[in-house]
This record gives C-alpha cells, sequence and structure tokens, in this order.
C-alpha cells in the first residue's frame, strides 16, 4: 500500500468525528440516561428507552436520501445544519419534564444524524478510497466504540454529582467538539469536488470505466438480506447482563459486556484489514463462523471464563454488520450502485437491530431462557454464510 496523503487522511478523521456523535454519544452512551431519567419524571424505563428507538429509526430513514442533498449543498453546509440540530436538541432535552418533548427532539437530532451519520460517513469513505477502503471503513466505524469507552464513566460521574440534565449539556457541548473536524477540515462527499481522484486510482475513469455492475433482484435481496441478518444478531449483546444473571453468574454478566465491547471496536479494525489483504468474501465468511462458534459456546457453557471469552469473540458481529456490509455491497455492485442501495439497506438493518433487542427479550420471556433465542441466532448466522457465498456464486456466473 503506498503512502497516504493528509488529504485522504483528513475524511477518515471527519468521519471518526461525525461516527463519534452520531452512534458514540447519540446511542452508545444514551442507556446511561434511561434509569435517572424515568426517576426523576416517574415514568417506566421502556418509556424512556423509546427514544434511542425513535432517534435510531429516524436516523436511518434520513440516511436514505442524505447522499442527494450532500452532494447539492456541499459536505460543510450540511454538517453545520445537522450539527445545529443534534447539539440543540441534546441540549434542549435538558429541559423537559415530560416524555413526549423528548421523543420530538430524539426525532430532530435523529433527522440531523442521519444526514451526516453512518450511512453518510461510509459512502464518504468509499468514495473517496478505491484502494484500502474496508480498513478505513472501520477505522471510522471503531470510532463509536472507543467514544463510547471513554465518553461512559466521565458521563456517568455528571450524572451522579449533577444530574442528567447538565450531563445532557456536556453531550452537547461534546458534539459541537466531535463534528468539529468535518467543519473545518477540507473534506467532502467525493473526492472530485475537490480536484482528486480516490486513493489507489492512478487517472479519472471514463463512463465506460466506472466500477458499476449490472445488479439483478435476486443479488440485491441476498446482499440485503445478509446485512439484516448480521444486524440482528448484534442484539444479543444488550442482554449479555442479562443472559449472565439466567446462567447465576451475575458478576460474569459486566466482564462480557466490556469484553463484547472491545472486540466491538479492535474486531472492526481487523476485518477491515483482513477483507482488504484476502477480499471480502473470505474475510467475512471467517468472522461469521468464529461469531456462529462462539453463540455455541454461549448456548453450551456455564464457565464464567469461558462465557467471558465467548462474548468477547461474540463481539465481532458487530464488525459483520457493519464494516463487512459496507465492504460487501460495494465489491458486488461497484461504486457507481453503492450510493444508491447501501442507505436503503442502512436503513433496513437499522429496522432489524431494533427489531432483535425486543424479539429476543419475548422469547426469554416466553422460555425463561436465553437457549432458544442463541440457537435461533447460530441459524441466522448460518443463514447469512450461505447468503453470502450464494452472493458471491450468483456474481460469478453473471460475470462469467
Amino acid at each position: 500500500m503506498k503512502k497516504i496523503g493528509k488529504e485522504y487522511i483528513y475524511p477518515v478523521i471527519a468521519g471518526c468525528g461525525l461516527i463519534g456523535t452520531c452512534l458514540g454519544i447519540c446511542v452508545n452512551v444514551a442507556g446511561l440516561f434511561f434509569t435517572p431519567i424515568a426517576a426523576d419524571l416517574s415514568i417506566g424505563r421502556g418509556s424512556v428507552s423509546m427514544t434511542l428507538t425513535i432517534y435510531n429509526l429516524m436516523q436511518g430513514l434520513i440516511g436514505i436520501i442524505a447522499a442527494r442533498y450532500l452532494e447539492r449543498y456541499g459536505m460543510k453546509k450540511m454538517v453545520i445544519f445537522s450539527t445545529v440540530l443534534q447539539a440543540g436538541a441534546t441540549f434542549l432535552i435538558s429541559f423537559c419534564h415530560s416524555i413526549v418533548p423528548m421523543y420530538l427532539l430524539n426525532g430532530i437530532r435523529g433527522f440531523g444524524s442521519g444526514m451526516i451519520g453512518f450511512a453518510a460517513v461510509t459512502m464518504m469513505i468509499n468514495f473517496w478510497f478505491n484502494e484500502s477502503s474496508a480498513l478505513m471503513t472501520s477505522l471510522a466505524m471503531g470510532f463509536s466504540g472507543i467514544a463510547a469507552a471513554v465518553l461512559s464513566p466521565i458521563i456517568s460521574s455528571l450524572i451522579d454529582g449533577y444530574g442528567w440534565r447538565f450531563a445532557h449539556m456536556v453531550c452537547a457541548a461534546v458534539i459541537l467538539l466531535f463534528n468539529l473536524p468535518a467543519i473545518l477540515l477540507p473534506v467532502s462527499l467525493r473526492p472530485k469536488e475537490l480536484g482528486l481522484l480516490p486513493y489507489g486510482e492512478e487517472k479519472e475513469k471514463t463512463a465506460s470505466e466506472t466500477h458499476e455492475y449490472n445488479a439483478s433482484f435476486l443479488l440485491i435481496f441476498l446482499a440485503t438480506a445478509y446485512g439484516t441478518l448480521n444486524s440482528f444478531v448484534t442484539a444479543m449483546p444488550s442482554h449479555m447482563s442479562g443472559f449472565a444473571q439466567s446462567r447465576d453468574l451475575a458478576q460474569a454478566g459486566a466482564m462480557m459486556v466490556s469484553a463484547c465491547m472491545i472486540a466491538n471496536t479492535s474486531g472492526k479494525i481487523i476485518l477491515g484489514w483482513l477483507m482488504d489483504a484476502v477480499g471480502c468474501q473470505k474475510g467475512a465468511s471467517l468472522f461469521i463462523i468464529l461469531v456462529t462458534l462462539a453463540t455455541m459456546s454461549l448456548y453450551l457453557s456455564d464457565s464464567a471464563l469461558i462465557l467471558i471469552l465467548s462474548a468477547a469473540v461474540f463481539g465481532l458481529s458487530y464488525a459483520v454488520a457493519t464494516v463487512s456490509v459496507s465492504a460487501v455491497i460495494r465489491e458486488l455492485f461497484g461504486i457507481g450502485l453503492y450510493g444508491k442501495l447501501y442507505p436503503k439497506v442502512s436503513f433496513i438493518t437499522t429496522i432489524a437491530n431494533a427489531l432483535g433487542t425486543s424479539l429476543i427479550g419475548y422469547i426469554y420471556d416466553s422460555a425463561s431462557s436465553y437457549d432458544p433465542a442463541l440457537l435461533f441466532l447460530a441459524g441466522l448466522l448460518v443463514i447469512s454464510f450461505v447468503m453470502l457465498n450464494g452472493a458471491y456464486l450468483l456474481k460469478g456466473k453473471r460475470n462469467s
């Protein structure tokens, strides 16, 4: 890999900041506020957790049209506009004394995050990098876990010492800080807007040379189902603490969650490097096999140590559901169709994750055990493995 110039590093830095806001602060840290807000407003935690559901659904829905507006108005204008929505809504939540205004404000900041969040950042990096796109995507995606790991104890201390309202004000300030690189650095959705070529591309391609492949309905279905099933699987870590309690190993629950979150970040970077080295199909297939084995280990074991190690390996599911889905869609359909297909797939996978969290809970309620849910997830992983390799087999046949 040739040396990457600083002009290509800027979009990655900007992407890290935007992901740190949209996922790190607004999603991964959001759970810290559920209990204190519920206690303060005298409502159930389920009612408060609905704020995150609204945020995620709005972010995924707006992500479908994000590229259109980013190209029309420019990256910087949209980042400034979206930052005002994100930080402003977060700040105003601190003044709410009922849950309904919180629902509205989370919808507003979800709108802002959808414009410059997960789908937009992934598209930007894929437009900027013809080579090493998987690794660069993984670096940006991994920042959500790093931001949450650093901020969680700080925000938790602020809530304990000064209350959830003041902590929300601090989160608004952090959003401004994280989004600042995308505002100040020379970045755009596509490198050609700054007179540059994608990294790894020696000359500007003609219309006949652009990477756009013919996409059949079956190929689109296989790729979408692959992403949806793996996004569904990532709902399990939110139940890790409850799973440990169901095995009478409550003290291991926190360690399982921590191990899973460490793998969330490190796994994305490892998978990004691996897919660039050996190809998307092989790299993603290996990770799916590892996550399937970890799922069966969780099902079979009652040892705290083995469960913690299994949870760490299970954390690789985050990399499969994010980095691999982005890379696979780019490789199957080309960069020309990527910008049209990926936002739609991202929205569907967001819904799948939200539904997965609830369904796993309902399975436990009906069976008084997480074992049926684990077997169900193992089955989904096997199906996703078949769909991934079936998609590549179908593409190979179409090309031949």
